[in-house]
């Protein structure tokens, strides 16, 4: 009896640490899904805005901050932060304690002559700031997301404060994001508050559809009021993004001028081997259906898989072009003795 009390042990002792390492993974992903999310608000101007492509899960961000201290000797502090992501979750951080130990911070300083690692904060909030926002660094720019890094450790602050990280993200729609010290310092001296400042698209609301300009490329009118589809309903298109639109991402995804885009003249009634879908509030597009699905007809808002003794291994495009739908009959090919079925199919 004792080896099969041992085995059963051993079952349970498996069972219960897959479900310790199940929801450990779990906690771990929800973690992630709220920092995404986090990442990503509706403004007080009633815009929509994404951080999220500044998540830096590999290693995090750092800056080096060289100054003279008041005795005049030249000193050098380092801060490493992120965003929505707290050293736990990044793969190579300097923000570690005890044994090495990542901290669950979003940022943290390595000051001279200290030996330990100062946190700057373990919670952070992401806001719009403009020209009239309180504490703004002058050099800040005029208008784009502050995420500040609240709850740092308080050693050495005045008045039981504590420290934190202010991140000012100037909205540029055509800037790379490179950190950089405001002309004043990063550290505004005396009450453990730091600033660090850049240019990012990222900071810039998300772009929609009425930022940009539609222009029919092909067929061009004959006369002004005249169609511009062709005789399938189809038209090329071009969008261009306003003068002046400071958005980046979203619609089109941010891009000055779209490349040459086939669509559909109303996409209210895509036709035989497209389905409607909404890219964005109001605005459908007619997408091709994959291999092996098509739709039943024109003017339908979903493919569906080819029937039994069917089959589509087109792209929807295709199968509009040829009128095809699922066809009932595949093209077979002899090579050599062997017949294979073929990679196509003829119109129904």
């Amino acid at each position: 009896p004792f080896p099969s009390i041992m085995a059963s042990s051993l079952r349970l002792a498996c069972v219960g640490l897959y479900v310790a390492l199940s929801i450990l993974t779990l906690a771990r992903a929800h973690d992630d899904d709220d920092d995404h999310m986090h990442c990503q608000f509706n403004g007080t101007d009633g815009n929509e805005y994404d951080l999220a492509p500044l998540k830096d899960v590999e290693q995090f961000y750092n800056l080096h901050d060289h100054f003279v201290g008041w005795d005049g000797v030249s000193r050098e502090h380092v801060y490493y932060f992120d965003i929505c992501a707290k050293a736990t979750n990044v793969l190579v951080s300097e923000c570690t304690g005890v044994n090495n130990t990542k901290l669950p911070v979003y940022a943290c300083q390595l000051a001279y002559g200290r030996a330990d690692v100062y946190s700057l904060g373990d919670s952070q909030t992401l806001s719009l700031f403009n020209s009239t926002t309180e504490n703004k660094p002058l050099d800040a720019g005029d208008h784009g997301v502050l995420i500040r890094t609240l709850g740092g450790i308080g050693s050495e602050c005045p008045n039981d404060s504590e420290r934190q990280l202010d991140l000012w993200l100037e909205c540029d729609p055509n800037a790379n994001t490179i950190w950089r010290a405001p002309k004043n310092g990063i550290e505004h001296l005396g009450i453990c508050e730091y600033d660090i400042l850049a240019k990012s698209p990222h900071a810039c609301r998300k772009c929609v559809e009425e930022d940009y300009n539609k222009t029919v490329v092909s067929p061009l009118p004959e006369k002004e009021g005249d169609s511009s589809c062709r005789e399938d309903g189809n038209y090329t298109v071009r969008y261009k993004k306003k003068d002046g639109a400071m958005c980046a991402g979203g619609v089109h995804g941010g891009v000055n001028v779209t490349h040459d885009l086939n669509e559909r003249c109303d996409p209210e009634n895509c036709p035989v081997g497209f389905e409607r879908k909404i890219v964005h509030p109001d605005f459908p597009e007619c997408q091709a259906c994959l291999p092996g699905k098509s739709t039943l007809g024109d003017g339908k808002s979903s493919c569906v898989d080819c029937g039994i003794g069917q089959f589509s291994d087109q792209h929807g495009e295709w199968i509009f072009r040829h009128r095809a739908g699922c066809c009932v009959k595949p093209v077979r090919q002899r090579l050599a003795v062997t017949v294979y079925a073929g990679s196509r199919c003829y119109p129904c």
